[in-house]
């Protein structure tokens, strides 16, 4: 199955950034990058097809003790059949 690489923001509380960076690194095909301001962070996702970066970023991420929020910034399809079938499959 083609991939796709999501990036998002994830806000997290700056007493727990270390620790949030550190469990988002554990997750299948993520890349983590922190900023100057330790409440933010940069995270890539490559997942198989849109609906499993979707089910990461929605079910995963949130529940990690001390993320505030994910904002989904950029998707990435290695084709543009698989981007517009991808956009009507999303749950």
């Amino acid at each position: 199955m083609p991939m796709v690489i999501v990036g998002a923001l994830v806000r997290a509380l700056k007493e727990d950034s270390l620790k949030v960076q550190s469990a988002l690194a554990k997750l299948p095909g993520a890349m983590v990058q922190g900023f100057e301001d330790p409440t933010k962070i940069g995270l890539v996702i490559e997942a198989e097809g849109l609906n499993e970066a979707h089910r990461i970023l929605k079910d995963q991420v949130p529940q990690m003790e001390g993320v505030l929020t994910v904002y989904t910034v950029h998707a990435n399809f290695e084709s543009l059949a698989l981007a517009r079938s991808a956009v009507e499959s999303v749950d």
